[in-house]
């Protein structure tokens, strides 16, 4: 083979390896803009989650001046609606998709 063939073959191959290294770098981009949309996801629940844990203690407490209740009977009253409304919601949609199926 020519000297020039075989800098066309060596032209190639480095190509290849250029275009390989750029799919590596677009996933490794693409993995980064996932993993840093989720933190901003994690971040923004986590504020959420502790404004509602404030504005909740904030309510109990008027709660409890408004009717008298010792904090421990608030609490019980509070915990037991809380525990208790996952399932009230999962049985009210049940009841009315069941309800939307019969008409």
């Amino acid at each position: 083979m020519s000297d020039h063939t075989e800098k066309g073959f060596s032209k190639l191959g480095n190509s290849h390896k250029v275009k390989n290294i750029l799919a590596e770098l677009t996933i490794n981009v693409n993995v980064m803009i996932e993993l840093i949309v989720q933190v901003l996801i994690l971040a923004i629940s986590l504020i959420v989650l502790a404004s509602a844990s404030h504005f909740t203690i904030r309510s109990v407490e008027e709660l409890i001046e408004l009717t008298g209740l010792s904090e421990i009977s608030a609490g019980f009253a509070i915990l037991a609606v809380m525990t208790s409304t996952p399932e009230i919601i999962v049985a009210f949609f049940q009841f009315s998709k069941e309800l939307l199926e019969s008409v």
